[in-house]
């Protein structure tokens, strides 16, 4: 599925007409455990890290926009994070996805 006809949108499950959650593992097979974020210098744990955005790895982008599912997050109004194929940092983090969706 496209999103604004523009950035390919991975599944939430099995059932949906776009297949299950793009794990991380998948799209970064060399992910490190600890993912930094630039913008805040911190470090999260890549399983923290739902990817919902995919392209062709291997033909053109591996670059992905991810939710950054901390605890405790207000009405899981996750925070959104555009992850680096070839340094595996956060490079760009935004408020939420609604933030998200006004940029695209």
């Amino acid at each position: 599925m496209f999103l604004l006809d523009f950035e390919p949108i991975g599944g939430v499950g099995r059932g949906t007409p776009c297949g299950d959650i793009s794990l991380l593992t998948h799209t970064f097979p060399n992910i490190p455990v600890q993912v930094l974020i630039t913008d805040t210098n911190e470090k999260i744990d890549f399983t923290k890290l739902i990817s919902f955005t995919m392209f062709d790895a291997y033909e053109q982008s591996n670059d992905h926009w991810v939710f950054i599912c901390d605890e405790g997050e207000e009405n899981h109004e996750y925070r959104v994070g555009f992850i680096s194929q070839s340094s595996h940092k956060i490079v760009k983090v935004l408020r939420n996805f609604e933030e998200w969706l006004t940029i695209f």
